[in-house]
């Protein structure tokens, strides 16, 4: 009894001592990780004194404004029917071919890899007759029927996005189109913890230079399916609504929209719809008046009196129609006018006159009415 009572202290002793070691241990390793980890920080004069690669404009509006980038998240919603993975086809066309499409515009030359992860082949076949037309080496799919087992696989799991990430940096596209995030994702949207994992490899892309177009279903309230935190790291974000009294039957056509702008450009609203194998921009009632009276050349102030609009709502109006070229120019306004007769030109003459001998009246009966 005297013996283990005189050895409490050393034994304690002794384990103090191992404890001390082991947290020395963990210290020294944690101290090697971090300097394998490299520094965090960095000075702000280090970082505008570097030359860094500029953002590529892989597409801007027909007005000049900026679209989509290189390394950059862009986001595309809508309800299931409204035309999200059509219009997202057209943005691949876009920036494979180059030329116009709805409000954009590119030089194209992009290298676009398309990954859908749920048509048939035979129906990913068809949209690509339909909505790209002839394609070029450019332009690369990744489909589930084509992958072993005909399973596509989970891109929330960190080991498949690392073999996508392998994968693409051999391909090396500009553009890379996930349709559709619950299709190429596989994980419950209203999982804080999924996106988290998710947020970060959409962040890993963006890094490498990727301009990375998602596309996804809106919930039942209108917003995007699942928790809104989903956009924080995201660019751009444009949203697909059917315009009121669109029955499914009535083919194509939406009101596209931007929700979220991070580089602060203006985008305006706009309604499009498909025909006759093309998309075509549609014009509301008062702005087709707009434009009508501006080629039939009333100014600005005359329109804005006439309509009972106010004169900004007809400079944008015609600034947006100019971009667009639905504005003529002085010359075609001139032409466009109808020639005028001798008897034109000599009523035109009576009416100057008689006004003129009307304001010399007034400025005489005010004269009389002085003195």
């Amino acid at each position: 009894m005297r013996s283990s009572l005189f050895c409490a202290p050393q034994l304690k002793k002794d384990f103090d001592e191992l404890i001390k070691e082991r947290l020395f241990e963990e210290h020294k390793e944690a101290k090697e990780k971090s300097a394998a980890a490299g520094n965090w920080f960095f000075k702000a004069r280090d970082l505008v004194s570097t030359e860094l690669p500029p953002q590529r404009i892989l597409a801007s509006t027909l007005g000049g404004t900026p679209v989509l980038r290189s390394s950059f998240l862009a986001d595309l919603f809508a309800f299931r029917g409204v035309g999200k993975s059509a219009v997202a086809m057209g943005f691949a066309k876009l920036l494979l071919k180059g030329g116009e499409f709805l409000d954009y515009r590119s030089e194209g030359g992009a290298k676009v890899l398309y990954v859908d992860g749920e048509l048939p082949l035979i129906l990913l076949q068809d949209r690509i007759k339909t909505f790209i037309g002839d394609t070029t080496e450019n332009l690369w799919f990744m489909s589930a029927e084509q992958l072993p087992d005909q399973t596509f696989p989970a891109l929330i799991d960190p080991a498949v996005q690392a073999m996508f990430e392998e994968r693409v940096e051999q391909l090396k596209p500009n553009v890379i189109i996930l349709d559709t995030l619950s299709a190429v994702g596989k994980f419950d949207t209203n999982d804080s913890d999924a996106w988290r994992i998710f947020n970060g490899f959409l962040l890993r892309l963006r890094f490498k230079g990727y301009c990375v177009i998602l596309v996804h279903h809106a919930g039942e309230n209108g917003t995007q399916r699942g928790l809104t935190n989903a956009e924080d790291n995201i660019d751009l974000v444009m949203q697909l609504t059917p315009p009121v009294g669109h029955d499914p039957g009535d083919g194509l056509k939406a009101c596209v929209s931007y929700t979220k702008v991070r580089y602060g450009g203006r985008l305006q609203n706009f309604a499009c719809e498909y025909v006759g194998g093309a998309w075509r921009m549609l014009v509301d009632s008062e702005e087709k008046e707009i434009i009508e009276m501006l080629n039939a050349g009333s100014s600005l102030k005359s329109v804005s009196t006439q309509l009972g609009v106010t004169v900004a709502r007809v400079r944008k109006v015609k600034g947006k129609a100019k971009a667009k070229g639905l504005i003529l120019t002085p010359a075609e306004i001139s032409k466009k006018r109808p020639v005028k007769t001798a008897d034109d030109l000599e009523q035109e003459k009576l009416i100057r006159e008689t006004f003129s001998k009307q304001s010399v009246r007034r400025r005489n009966t005010q004269i009389e009415k002085k003195y």
